[in-house]
């Protein structure tokens, strides 16, 4: 059931929350089954063997059982206290069961629980910071131990039971006073939860982790993490997929070690953060010629991200390690320049790939050549992709040069980092702009021109994208207007 602001406004009003008939039958009843199994049997059982508890037992979250895994990790909870809380970087730091049965004794004085739930201060007003869930997985009659929540600035005489139907739950806060009573019916169970969450930038809130020292069984972490959606497994400390944690060793790692988990959110999340420019950086600003535009250039770095990536896929499924590795850097470079050539053509309106081999330059306004071919041309835009910050070089030519720097991360243990566009850069250069430098007599490399220092000032003035920190000198600072 989805709690609505409305009642999240009664929360801060009261300090409390009942909302009943929260989960559906089906949820109810499968966390019952969850509980009378792991934890503690119903109270016929209970009776029938002398009551004595021969379950195992199990208290605290997680249980080899899905439908108690699910309840304490439940998506309307969490988007509950997503509100409460005021973001969504949060963890879950409680997740224990209970159970009282009729003729023993369990009444309780009023108290407060953050004692046990944080290390920081009795804040006062109530800053709402810790939210304590308290479920009740069976009807809780008169005189079935209901719990009871004093509302703000009231009396304790004047505290609400919770007699609630199976299913329902209780919001509070750890500032918020409350109680057990006494179990006065003469027969019956009340089986219960307690969920407790709290902000991840608070590590001094919250009562438990859910390491193995902390009680944890491997059969019980094995089912949750097979079973529980990356947003659910963030509740336990891993951040969400497309996170730079998530690289391919780690993913298949995770798989090893958690049979059943899916790694294919994690590993489609990687490929689409690397799959377009974060539009925080790039700069619509930029002066581009023959009428290109800034969104065609998106366009086609999406495309090239989509199939470099879609290459390394294919690549890594058939035992083949990726192609940053596969290929020398200048062989890398050339083929990252064709892919680009090939998606800017086909992205923009005004421009075409030149279609003789080895023709300069790259990209043709349309119409300029027959055929949109041309060996040396005066009109049209270069393409260079380089891993380097500067120092580019190329055939001395009067031309406009578009630079895509990029990087590729590091290969560890046959981790497969994507390819990130660092900087694309644009300018009009003249035969002034270079400078030929030769090689030396041990060099078999083609003898190319070098751009001069002005050249590249020129570039790094007309920039499309810079991420932050990639720029070269006063240029690290200056970045795309928001």
């Amino acid at each position: 059931m989805h709690i609505t602001d409305a009642q999240l406004a009664t929360y801060k009003e009261q300090g409390f929350l009942i909302v009943e008939n929260f989960l559906t039958k089906d949820e109810q009843q499968a966390a019952l089954d969850g509980f009378f199994t792991h934890f503690a049997p119903p109270y016929d059982q209970y009776l029938a063997n002398d009551r004595r508890n021969d379950t195992p037992q199990q208290i605290l979250f997680p249980w080899d059982h899905s439908g108690l895994n699910h309840v304490t990790v439940h998506p309307d909870l969490i988007d509950a206290a997503e509100r409460v809380l005021g973001t969504r970087e949060i963890r879950l730091c409680e997740g224990h069961l209970g159970m009282k049965y009729a003729g023993e004794e369990y009444g309780t004085n009023f108290h407060i629980d953050y004692g046990n739930n944080t290390l920081g201060p009795i804040i006062e007003p109530d800053d709402f910071m810790n939210l304590v869930c308290f479920y009740c997985f069976d009807d809780v009659e008169e005189g079935m131990a209901p719990i009871r929540m004093v509302p703000k600035g009231c009396s304790d005489a004047e505290a609400v039971p919770m007699i609630v139907p199976g299913g329902s739950v209780c919001l509070y806060s750890v500032f918020t006073r409350h109680a057990a009573s006494d179990f006065t019916a003469p027969a019956g169970h009340r089986p219960v939860m307690w969920v407790g969450f709290t902000r991840k930038d608070r590590p001094w809130d919250g009562g438990r982790t859910f390491t193995y020292k902390s009680g944890a069984q491997g059969a019980a972490m094995n089912r949750f993490m097979a079973e529980a959606t990356p947003r659910q497994r963030e509740l336990l400390g891993f951040p969400p997929p497309g996170d730079s944690l998530w690289t391919e060793e780690f993913i298949a790692g995770m798989a090893t070690r958690y049979p059943g988990f899916d790694p294919a959110p994690y590993r489609t999340a990687r490929n689409d953060d690397a799959g377009t420019l974060n539009p925080r950086y790039v700069n619509r600003r930029v002066v581009l010629p023959y009428g290109l535009k800034v969104e065609e250039i998106e366009q086609a770095v999406e495309e090239m991200y989509r199939l470099f990536h879609g290459l390394n896929n294919s690549l890594e499924s058939s035992g083949f390690r990726p192609l940053e590795e596969l290929l020398l850097g200048n062989s890398l470079s050339g083929m990252i320049s064709e892919f680009l050539v090939k998606n800017i053509a086909r992205a923009a309106e005004t421009l075409e790939a030149n279609a003789k081999v080895g023709g300069h330059p790259d990209l043709l306004p349309q119409g300029h050549y027959a055929s949109n071919l041309v060996l040396k041309g005066d009109e049209g835009i270069e393409i260079k992709s380089s891993i380097q910050s500067g120092g580019w070089g190329h055939n001395p030519e009067d031309c406009w040069l578009m630079v895509f720097r990029y990087a590729i991360g590091e290969q560890e243990k046959g981790t497969s980092t994507p390819l990130t566009f660092l900087e694309i850069l644009c300018a009009k250069l003249d035969e002034a702009d270079w400078s030929f430098s030769g090689r030396t007599g041990d060099s078999r490399r083609t003898p190319t021109a070098s751009i001069t220092a002005a050249g590249v000032e020129k570039l790094r003035n007309n920039f499309l994208y810079r991420l932050p920190g990639v720029g070269v000198g006063r240029h690290r600072a200056i970045l795309a207007d928001p």
